[in-house]
């Protein structure tokens, strides 16, 4: 269980609930994200700080039996290449109808191209464009 903020949180600045790994095959399982909503405070982001991992980021980071809970704001990026969030069971992309092994990434000119779609079956979800 991870909260973001309670009735009594003096929330001020930016608060993450989860760094994911600086790192590949971090699997997050049985995760529940509640109160997400206030502007600054997002479920999960990515650690992928220029230098400081090699090639800067990208790392793919599995999620398993997620559910939410007044949580909207589910991602932040920091730049558009940090991670990518794998759904491995359809419950963290949170899509309907749940779609098992999607990808949840940060929105790019190359996905979101509407005159070219390159891949027509991304989709924008600001639940996730944080950032």
């Amino acid at each position: 269980l991870l909260v973001g903020t309670t009735a009594e949180s003096q929330h001020r600045g930016r608060r993450m609930g989860l760094e994911t790994a600086a790192w590949h095959r971090l699997t997050v399982r049985n995760t529940t994200f509640v109160n997400y909503a206030l502007p600054g405070v997002y479920a999960v982001t990515g650690l992928a700080k220029m230098s400081f991992t090699p090639a800067g980021g990208g790392w793919e980071t599995r999620f398993e039996a997620t559910r939410w809970v007044d949580s909207p704001r589910r991602a932040f990026w920091r730049h558009q290449h940090e991670a990518v969030f794998y759904d491995v069971d359809g419950t963290f992309a949170d899509l309907s109808p749940p779609v098992a092994g999607s990808s949840v990434v940060a929105s790019t000119p190359m996905l979101s191209d509407a005159t070219y779609q390159p891949f027509p079956e991304c989709v924008r979800d600001d639940r996730y464009s944080g950032g």
